[in-house]
């Protein structure tokens, strides 16, 4: 039905789109991932300013998209394209890999909802969970996990547009790479951390330790596009008994002098677009 490439260039073709929905809130939705997009690089289109995911306990996923200039009726439009097996070599090309596109037009206050089928996108897919609402200042799309092949994590991304597609009127968030969520982590799946420690050796008896998440992997990170936390913190135990620390996010402790040869091992807690995780680290002091 259409095709596109995951290009800040690139063409979107489209077909008519049908059918109206009344916006079904996430009841009891937990945290929300929180994905976030420089203002003012639309070339003068429909502006995306950030993007809210949240779910709740039966898999309902709600998309709540913020998109300055989204008015109607004008030719405003907007798409998520959501890859839910986490491969970015399968679903539409060009697409980051997409298994379901979502798109919503203020022109005529319609929706449609469509799979890839391995050679086309299919509007004719029966579903009974999705719904669709829209102002001036962005959408809300509703849908549950049943809908979508299942999946408890998916990558996406969300494009919107005005004008004919050769003037570029168009944002595309994220502006590289992809995002995550995981409906358990309620936030993107960190599945890593990666740490600096002053000294680099480790703790040393009677001296400062000191210890800094530099970066974290998630899913789809692409090759030095590592993210960074927004916030950490950090717990430790020496020897078994906790130990205060000091400075940012309390990741920095004074080392005892009898402490030499006793574990102490940190947990350091990190956020990152609503998602948070603890990862443990243990050195031996030296």
């Amino acid at each position: 039905m259409f095709s596109t490439i995951r290009s800040s260039n690139a063409a979107l073709v489209l077909a008519a789109a049908a059918g109206l929905a009344t916006l079904a809130l996430v009841a009891g939705a937990g945290a929300a991932g929180r994905y976030t997009d420089p203002g003012g690089d639309s070339s003068g289109g429909p502006d995306i300013k950030g993007v809210a995911v949240a779910s709740d306990a039966n898999g309902q996923i709600q998309f709540t998209l913020g998109i300055d200039n989204f008015v109607k009726p004008s030719d405003a439009r907007a798409y998520v394209f959501v890859d839910t097996d986490l491969n970015a070599t399968t679903g539409a090309p060009g697409t980051d890999g997409a298994d379901y596109v979502f798109f919503v037009d203020q022109s005529d206050n319609s929706y449609t909802f469509m799979r890839w089928n391995g050679s086309d996108w299919d509007d004719g897919i029966p579903f009974a969970t999705v719904s669709v609402s829209s102002t001036s200042t962005g959408a809300t799309i509703s849908v549950n996990r049943s809908e979508l092949s299942g999946t408890g994590e998916f990558n996406f991304w969300v494009r919107s547009r005005s004008g004919d597609v050769s003037g570029n009127q168009s944002d595309t968030a994220p502006d590289a790479d992809v995002w995550n969520y995981s409906l358990q982590a309620s936030g993107p799946d960190i599945q890593s951390v990666l740490v600096q420690t002053s000294p680099a050796i480790g703790p040393r008896a009677g001296k400062r330790f000191t210890l800094t998440p530099t970066s974290l992997k998630v899913p789809h990170s692409e090759p030095g596009l590592l993210p960074t936390p927004e916030s950490y913190t950090c717990t430790a135990k020496l020897g078994g008994k906790a130990i205060a620390g000091t400075g940012t996010g309390g990741c920095s402790w004074i080392v005892p002098k009898k402490a030499r040869g006793k574990a102490l091992v940190v947990g350091v807690t990190v956020s990152y677009q609503g998602g948070s995780s603890t990862v443990p680290f243990s050195y031996k002091v030296m």
